[in-house]
């Protein structure tokens, strides 16, 4: 089963993936419009996936707290953490397609512990400071720094 949300979407009540299946269940965030998605759904409205995906050329910023260890594929478009304010996280590692952006828009210091591996992109936006603390020698793309700062 496969559920992509896309710019506008609204689900009233809970989807829930089938996790005694195996490993076929994927949330994806897609489009060509940009939005804005609360992580912290996942687990209480959107639960037992298997995989995490961002697809199609739109940016979802992802704002409060992430609590699932899935990790995430960022296929095309930006995977966006926080939207100019204090929060937007993920717990799961990120890998990151040559059409993909890992993108950090926070106003605070924030630590990244993540994983990070891929030829996409990572792209600092935020008026904040990332600090991303994980061996990433595998991440093999590029990374921009627009505004605040990475260390």
């Amino acid at each position: 089963m496969s559920l992509e949300l896309q710019a506008g979407s609204l689900i009233e009540g809970n989807v829930v993936g089938n996790a005694a299946v195996g490993p076929n269940d994927t949330f994806r965030l897609g489009g060509t419009e940009d939005a804005i998605f609360d992580v912290s759904a996942i687990g209480p409205q959107y639960r037992n996936f298997d995989t995490f995906e961002k697809t199609g050329a739109s940016t979802w910023a992802l704002t409060g707290t992430g609590t699932a260890t899935t990790n995430w594929n960022i296929l095309d478009g930006a995977l966006q953490l926080g939207n100019g304010g204090t929060s937007g996280s993920v717990v799961g590692n990120l890998t990151t397609a040559s059409a993909g952006t890992l993108a950090f828009n926070r106003s605070d210091i924030f630590s990244f512990n993540n994983l990070i591996v891929g030829t996409g992109a990572i792209s600092q936006m935020g008026n904040g400071t990332t600090i991303i603390t994980a061996d990433n020698s595998a991440f093999a793309g590029s990374t921009a720094i627009k505004a605040g700062s990475c260390q």
